[in-house]
């Protein structure tokens, strides 16, 4: 008989657990909404700004309703602080590309921020939300935003996607005291 040391054992059960949880993260990605190829967009800035970077639309085009859990930038410079990412329901004015300012903190009355994990998309449809990254940059230098990572439940199974941002930040040193540049609601 093979005995197993208590470490092993222990191992062994907490990896059989992980791989039957609904919560762990999993570790391939499985596409749900369209890609946003075709664009690229540029923005100027200085050390002093918080910029605004809207997701492209979420268009869900699985047969399954959607629902966000989190949303992050995928391999940024440590120079980039995400200070926010925040949901608004899209208004007649649509939703924002690029922009100066945070939209969470001055635009709230105008347009409610919600938790990235409120957002559900029905299947087949376009999402009536969009997300906004707010951050800063503690350095001057030229930053390219590829992509962010969503991750989202469908059919009560925990995935995530890739989707482009195709985003250029040039950011100048701001001079002492710099008021931060806001864009407005």
């Amino acid at each position: 008989m093979t005995r197993l040391c208590p470490l092993a054992l222990a191992a062994a059960l907490l990896l059989a657990l992980a791989g039957c949880s609904p919560a762990t993260a999993p570790s391939r990605e499985a596409v749900v909404f369209s890609l946003a190829t075709g664009y690229t967009q540029l923005v100027r800035a200085t050390t002093a700004d918080v910029v605004d970077i809207g997701v492209p639309e979420l268009d869900n085009i699985s047969d399954h309703g959607v629902g966000l859990r989190d949303v992050r930038l995928v391999s940024h410079s440590p120079a980039v602080r995400v200070r926010s990412i925040t949901a608004y329901v899209y208004g007649p004015e649509g939703g924002i590309g690029l922009g100066h300012g945070d939209l969470r903190k001055y635009c709230r009355k105008i347009d409610k921020p919600y938790l990235v994990n409120s957002v559900t998309i029905a299947p087949r449809a376009v999402s009536r939300w969009y997300l906004v990254i707010a951050m800063t940059f503690t350095r001057a230098g030229r930053y390219q935003l590829s992509r962010v990572r969503i991750d989202y439940v469908a059919s009560e199974r925990a995935d995530w996607q890739s989707q482009n941002l195709n985003t250029t930040v040039v950011i100048r040193q701001a001079r002492p005291g710099t008021k931060p540049a806001f864009d407005g609601c």
